[in-house]
Parts: C-alpha cells; structure tokens; sequence
C-alpha cells in the first residue's frame, strides 16, 4: 500500500481498557495490523507471515492487538498510570504473500 491509514485516535477511555479507531485511507489494503507496546520499540511484521491478535494486552512487551479490516479494537488489560505506545501497518496480500507499509 502506498497511502498509510490516518487520523489514529482513542476513545473509551476506561480504567483497564480502551478503544483504538483509524481511518482506512487506502481501499487496496486487504488489512489494517495494530501492535501496542510499553517502548516506543516496534519490530515489524515478516512480509509473508500472519500475525495472530489478542487484543487482551499482556503488558509484557510488543503484541499485536488487531490484524483486520475493521477500523477500531477494544483493548483491555491495561495498568492505570501506564504509558502505551500503537504502531499501525497496512497489509496488501495476494495469496500467501504479504508486503506491509508502517502507518504510524
């Protein structure tokens, strides 16, 4: 994908959970892949691979949270008084392929 998904925002704001939303720019992405994270520290995903999401966070590290078309999640088991950092990618896919573009 050459146009990025924007205008990444959160709403739902609650003591252990919250909800990402992004607008999908792009209509020849076949899926939105949303990582979270206690670092501002992302490893991308392999082109070629499908990364499973829990959108249950671990607080342990880089998860993904959302691998999808939609264009929100609901993200719970968060800690109070904890900074978390997203990084957004877009996937084009064709059969077992998958090339991903960094949004964010």
């Amino acid at each position: 994908p050459t146009i990025q998904i924007s205008n990444i925002s959160f709403s739902d704001i609650g003591t252990n959970t919250m909800t990402a939303n992004w607008t999908i720019v792009n209509t020849n992405i076949s899926r939105s892949v949303i990582y979270i994270n206690t670092t501002n520290s992302f490893t991308p995903p392999v082109n070629g691979t499908e990364p499973l999401s829990n959108s249950i966070y671990s607080n342990s590290g880089q998860q993904c949270i959302y691998n999808g078309v939609n264009n929100s999640v609901m993200i719970t088991g968060l800690l109070c008084n904890t900074i978390y950092y997203f990084r957004a990618y877009e996937a084009n896919c064709t059969s077992t392929s998958s090339v991903y573009n960094i949004s964010t």
